[in-house]
């Protein structure tokens, strides 16, 4: 009998050496994991698609419904906007009342201190309801006492708004400013 020992190609070695090394280290479960990890792969491939096209149906339909809620949003803010100006409306005098405002701004003005030598007025009309009367007041005082102008009228008259203010200096040596303010008091129409 002739001992020969089959000779083994060094491709038929590999593949023996991979299939002993899964079988020590993986076994029938890798296998299984494997086949599994494939499957699953390929059904990804299959179902990709039709989950792309679902998510943007569904980005579709949110946009939808941001665009329906911004809108509903917008149209209450502005009727929240037109009774929060009606209700400012109401807060400004009437037209009726201006002696009595004027006179209360020369009694707020006079209480703070500084003095003014006159007082130069001019009503225009803003709107077909709103009057607007322009005040301008030269004044003179200190620092202090026309920071306490300003605060006081305005505090004390809510339909005031101050347009602006020149001061100035009239010496180095002097302490006490000179200057214009000019203020404008806001008035309602009330229909006739």
């Amino acid at each position: 009998m002739n001992n020969v020992i089959p000779t083994v190609s060094e491709g038929q070695a590999r593949a023996n050496r991979l299939r002993w090394w899964w079988q020590q280290r993986m076994g029938w479960a890798g296998g299984a994991a494997l086949a599994m990890i494939v499957l699953g792969a390929a059904a990804i491939g299959v179902a990709r698609p039709a989950i792309d096209a679902k998510r943007s149906e569904l980005v579709r339909e949110q946009v939808a419904r941001l665009d329906a809620l911004g809108q509903q949003r917008s149209q209450a803010s502005v009727a929240e906007a037109v009774d929060a100006g009606e209700g400012l409306r109401g807060a400004i005098p009437p037209l009726a009342k201006r002696g009595e405002t004027v006179a209360r701004l020369l009694e707020l003005a006079g209480a703070s201190g500084v003095t003014f030598d006159r007082a130069e007025y001019a009503s225009v009309d803003q709107e077909p309801n709103l009057s607007r009367l322009k005040v301008t007041l030269p004044f003179g005082g200190s620092y202090a006492q026309t920071r306490g102008v300003i605060a006081r009228l305005l505090n004390g008259l809510p339909n005031a708004a101050l347009d602006g203010i020149e001061i100035e200096r009239p010496s180095t040596e002097a302490r006490a400013l000179e200057g214009t303010l000019r203020i404008s008091l806001y008035f309602r129409k009330d229909a006739p």
